[in-house]
This record gives C-alpha cells, sequence and structure tokens, in this order.
C-alpha cells in the first residue's frame, strides 16, 4: 500500500517529502484552482423526506450524487464507520451537507492516521469533496489530550477539496499540529468560515489549517488560538489561520481575528496571520486582533507572520512564489523580547509589496516591519504606523540597503490619507476605512 511519511524539522530547514512505494516524489505541489464554475455539481442538496442514519443513507457519492448528510448521526458515522474505517471507499467519495448539525460530545477526526509519527496511507485520509452548500456544523469538540493531529480532519490529501462551509463554536485541543479544520492540508480549502477555540501544548497550530502546504482562499477564522506548552525555546509555529507552510502553498482572500497567545519561554514563529511559512506566497489577507509572546527575554512576536522565507532563486510567477503582497496586520503585539510589526524573522528572497501594520507594539524592542533584515531588493510600498507603533524603525537594516520607497512610517494621521499609498491600486484591491486602507472583497462568501 502506498504510505506517505510526514517527516518534520521544525528549524531554519523544513521540508516535506511523501515515498510513494520506491520512489520519492514531492508531495507538496501546488494544485490547480477550483472550478467554481462546475455545472455537474448539484446547485443544492435536500433532506426533505429521509429520516437516514448512515452516511451512506442519501445519495451516491459521487461528485455529481453526493452522499447527503443531514444529521448528527449520519455525521458521526461518516467520520468513524465511514472515512475512519479501514478499508473503506468513503475517503474518496465526495459529500455534502444537507441541513445545519448541531454536536453533542466528543469529536473523533475525519480520516485514518498515525497521530505519534505522523504517517498515513492513501485512501485512509480525506480525498474526496466535502461541499458544506452553506450550511453550519457547531459544537465540534476535542478535548485536551496528547494526541496529535487534531481537528475535524486529521489530514486533507492532493485531491481533497472542502468547501462553502461554516463551523461554529469549535473547542479543539491537541499536543500539536492542531486546527479547527483540518490539522494537516495539502488539498484545497475555500469558502469556509470558522470561529471558536483551538488550544495546543505542542509545535504547529492554526486557527483554520495546521499545517498547508496547497490552496487556502476566501476563508476566514475568529477566536482564540492558545499555545499553553511550557517548555524552553520551542519554535511553536503558531498563527491565527495557520500555523506552518510548505513548498508553493498559497493563501489568498483571507482574514483572521484572534487573540494568539503561547506560553512556551523564549519561543519564536509567533504571528497573527502565520507562525511559519516556507516558499509560500500570500496575498489580499489580513490579521486582526492580538498576539502574545511568553515573557521570556529572547521570545518574539509579529503582527502578521512569525517567520516567511523566500527562495534566492524565484521570483515572482516561478514555482516557489515566495510572496507577501496586499496583506496588512493590526494586531496589538507583545512580547518579552522583540515586537514586529509584520515578519518577525525574514530571509533571503521574499517579494513583499504594498502591504501594511497599523496596530500597536509592547516589548523591550519594537520594528515596523520585521526582526531579521533581508535584502531589500524584492520590496516595494511597504508602510507602517509609527504613531501607533511607537518606532520610526523598519527593522535591522544587516546589508545596508537604501529601504526609500520599500518601507516607509507614517503618522495615525498620514495613515488615513489615501495620497500617502504610493503604488497602491485603489480600484480593486484597497479601500479607505476609519483608521488605515483594507482589502476590498475578501473572506467567506456567507
Amino acid at each position: 500500500m502506498k504510505k506517505i511519511y510526514l517527516f518534520v524539522l521544525i528549524m531554519i530547514s523544513i521540508s516535506i517529502t511523501a515515498c510513494l512505494e520506491d520512489k520519492e516524489v514531492t508531495f507538496l505541489e501546488r494544485l490547480p484552482a477550483v472550478n467554481d464554475g462546475d455545472s455537474s455539481l448539484p446547485s443544492s442538496a435536500s433532506c426533505s423526506g429521509h429520516t437516514a442514519s448512515s452516511y451512506n443513507d442519501v445519495g451516491s457519492g459521487t461528485l455529481v450524487a453526493p452522499y447527503i448528510l443531514c444529521n448528527e448521526t449520519q455525521l458521526l458515522d461518516f467520520a468513524t464507520n465511514g472515512c475512519g474505517n479501514l478499508g473503506s471507499t468513503a475517503c474518496t467519495q465526495h459529500f455534502k451537507l444537507g441541513n445545519n448539525i448541531s454536536l453533542v460530545g466528543n469529536w473523533t477526526p475525519i480520516g485514518l492516521m498515525n497521530t505519534v509519527a505522523g504517517t498515513f496511507n492513501n485512501g485512509e485520509v480525506f480525498e474526496g469533496t466535502f461541499d458544506g452548500d452553506f450550511y453550519y456544523i457547531e459544537n465540534l469538540t476535542i478535548p485536551a489530550s496528547a494526541n496529535r493531529f487534531q481537528g475535524m480532519f486529521h489530514a486533507l490529501n492532493t485531491t481533497a477539496v472542502v468547501s462553502n462551509l461554516e463551523l461554529r463554536s469549535v473547542n479543539i485541543s491537541g499536543g500539536g499540529y492542531v486546527a479547527s479544520l483540518a490539522a494537516y492540508s495539502s488539498g484545497t480549502i475555500d469558502n469556509v468560515k470558522v470561529s471558536g477555540t483551538v488550544t495546543s501544548t505542542q509545535e504547529v497550530l492554526g486557527g483554520l489549517a495546521g499545517f498547508n502546504a496547497a490552496i487556502i482562499r476566501n476563508s476566514s477564522f475568529t477566536g482564540t488560538v492558545t499555545n499553553t506548552g511550557t517548555s524552553s525555546g520551542v519554535n511553536v509555529l503558531t498563527g491565527g489561520f495557520v500555523g506552518y507552510t510548505n513548498d508553493s502553498a498559497d493563501h489568498r482572500n483571507n482574514f483572521t481575528n484572534a487573540v494568539v497567545s503561547s506560553t512556551h519561554t523564549n519561543a519564536s514563529n509567533i504571528g497573527g496571520f502565520v507562525g511559519y511559512a516556507l516558499q509560500s506566497s500570500f496575498r489580499n489577507s489580513y490579521a486582526e486582533g492580538s498576539v502574545t509572546a511568553s515573557s521570556g527575554a529572547s521570545s518574539n512576536a509579529a503582527g502578521f507572520g512569525g517567520t516567511i522565507i523566500g527562495d534566492n532563486n524565484d521570483a515572482i510567477g516561478t514555482e516557489h512564489d515566495d510572496t507577501l503582497e496586499d496583506c496588512y496586520s493590526a494586531s496589538a503585539v507583545t512580547a518579552g523580547g522583540t515586537a514586529v510589526g509584520l515578519i518577525s524573522t525574514s530571509h533571503q528572497a521574499l517579494n513583499m509589496n504594498n502591504n501594511h501594520f497599523s496596530g500597536t507594539l509592547t516589548a523591550p524592542t519594537v520594528y515596523g516591519i520585521f526582526n531579521h533584515s533581508p535584502l531589500l531588493n524584492n520590496h516595494s510600498n511597504n508602510f507602517w504606523n509609527s504613531t501607533t507603533s511607537g518606532t520610526t524603525n523598519f527593522g535591522p537594516n544587516t546589508f545596508g540597503d537604501d529601504p526609500t520607497g520599500k518601507f516607509t512610517h507614517l503618522t495615525s494621521a498620514q495613515m488615513l490619507v489615501q495620497g500617502s499609498f504610493t503604488g497602491w491600486n485603489f480600484s480593486s484591491v484597497w479601500t479607505m476605512g476609519t483608521s488605515y486602507p483594507e482589502n476590498t472583497s475578501i473572506g467567506p462568501n456567507f
């Protein structure tokens, strides 16, 4: 049986590959966009006239006639006896909600996975489609434990698509790789809205997804993201939207409004949107709320990304489109060591254009944009509020590059003037809000 092994080295160099039989192939490859205009998909699902108890009572499990989940009994059956039962084909089939569903009791993540080793077999984690059809699931609860890879789904494989779904009042805990929707995703997540609380004691924690290696778009998380570990010097990779991303992961039109915190001593890689990103792109997205790192003297936190690392050999439009573009953070950032507006650490050739920070910074050391200086050649038209942040310093300038036109501090009054933001698109991307520019047409369509 084909197996996929997840190896995570949480340091500066992180890679994930899949070994399929004797051939090693890249597992985290970019997926094409979802065909939103696919007329073969039913426009709506109906549970009228059905008294269903098994996940496969209504529908055929095909893309044209998906299984319709009408009630809690069916949804639980799908998680435990469907795509949670060795030998079942349910993980590769297609599903749609037909009602709002309120859960009672604890949830078992969908799919089969070795949550200690982080391994799973093809066909045993979800690989089909799950269309919420704009219905919601509420009170999805996983109690505190040392178990890893906790969420509605253990994992989404490369062909999986989850869309048009709302999760309300989630309360999910675990010992690492924890999130509301998917602990691990190399599939496509589109138009998903989540509210609630996620908690972890170890590495990789995100509001919507723990680890992402593909596409998340038009989605949001609102709530609390808390890493409660107490160990020292841990790279906790904690983000308000996603914990850790890798190898061409593509995020666009998303937002989070979360209270993000870590109690790990001297913890790093804590961000309002993403904890740690390697060769990933973020476009037209924002983070609001707060970000708090521990009181350790070496702890650091950032309004948008804990760490975002590019590739020296890549440029915009190439395989690893390492980009932060048309994004902002308005988070209140607090740390025992260093608090930063956008990115705590940035290495190599990240393309950073048309972003702003408009929150507050509280720490012994504060910087408007980042804490670790990359080369500045690939950056343009980034701004931060020097009044609210309390600093006119964009960050350490290790290479002595000229920041003119790349990083500019503005007062609160200047942040209200559209003309301050040179080169920005105010016709379709940005609009002037009450305190600063805001993204237009962003987040889930609910």
